[in-house]
């Protein structure tokens, strides 16, 4: 089973999955931490590539992450990732992934974007 954690910055990311993932006996995937590993980091990436190759290369980067980890795995992925402004076929990629997860728990910071896992 997989668990997508979708929470803004500073609500508990880091504090929840650790306790989460230890009490399940689950891995813990962090698309931030992944992308800074395996990439650059995002704040350099944005200033020197650009936002919106960002956005594609982390989405590239989720979905090969996905396909490697197909059990007992809860992912934390930014609130950003289901916002992207003018790339909304991105948006809806992701929001479709996350509706056939098993469980996906969101928080977004903003009420313009409601979205809800079936």
């Amino acid at each position: 089973m997989l668990i997508f954690l979708v929470w803004p910055g500073g609500v508990g990311k880091y504090t929840v999955w650790p306790k989460l993932t230890e009490k399940l006996w689950y891995k813990s995937i962090d698309l931030d931490t992944e992308f800074c590993d395996q990439i650059m980091n995002i704040t350099e990436y944005i200033y020197t590539i650009w936002y919106t190759e960002y956005c594609y290369a982390n989405s590239e980067l989720f979905y090969r992450l996905l396909q490697c980890h197909t059990d007992k795995t809860v992912f934390i992925l930014p609130s950003w990732f289901l916002v992207h402004d003018g790339l909304e076929e991105l948006e809806n990629k992701h929001l479709q992934t996350l509706k056939r997860a098993w469980k996906t728990l969101i928080l977004l910071p903003s009420e313009d974007k409601k979205y809800s896992s079936d």
